[in-house]
């Protein structure tokens, strides 16, 4: 009797931890970002790509990101075959969100800058759920209300972000990244604002 007790005893206990395990998981919560990478990235309205996939590059160190886009396809503003760079900065006294396109420029956000690495950690987790036919953790948040989507591993390599509504099909390089930021078109040189779509 007493070793059919003490069995008894003991499976229970397993069952309880294994309960235990799944109902009290805590919730994923986002990673920072590599300080250097570049993607392949698309835009997308829905669920439809504008514009040809871009080539944008990160580096924390300048505190700025540049999109180079084959056609022009910032989010919100007009698509078109001729090609333009998104420029993120956080620099003083070059701070905002602006878009080049030939000999000019327009401004997008001038209270807007970088995203710094730490950005997905402040986010909230929503749910798991499949993006692309791959498993995905939605965060949510970010400061400004940003929707944001990564595989469903340790290392949380971005699938989509809104309301840029950028897309990383083939995820990211990380590491140094060449210098395509000094020969960029200052803030200061846009003399208008960027036309919505």
């Amino acid at each position: 009797f007493f070793c059919v007790l003490v069995m008894k005893l003991i499976n229970l206990a397993i069952a309880l931890t294994f309960i235990t395990a799944c109902y009290c998981q805590a919730n994923p919560t986002g990673i920072a970002w590599p300080k250097a990478w570049n993607a392949t990235i698309t835009v997308t309205m829905g669920d439809v790509v504008i514009g040809a996939p871009a080539t944008s590059y990160y580096d924390s160190t300048v505190s700025m990101q540049a999109t180079f886009f084959t056609q022009c396809a910032t989010a919100g503003g007009i698509v078109n075959l001729e090609p333009c760079v998104q420029v993120q900065s956080s620099v003083e006294g070059n701070f905002g969100i602006w878009t080049i396109q030939g000999d000019s420029c327009c401004v997008n956000f001038n209270n807007v800058g970088f995203l710094a690495p730490e950005w997905p950690t402040t986010m909230d987790f929503i749910n798991y759920q499949d993006v692309f036919g791959q498993s995905a953790i939605h965060f949510s948040g970010g400061g400004d209300k940003h929707d944001y989507y990564v595989t469903n591993d340790e290392f949380q390599i971005p699938l989509f972000v809104g309301p840029e509504e950028w897309t990383w099909p083939s995820g990211w390089l990380v590491g140094e990244q060449p210098d395509v930021f000094s020969d960029l078109m200052p803030i200061s040189a846009c003399n208008s604002t960027c036309v919505a779509a």
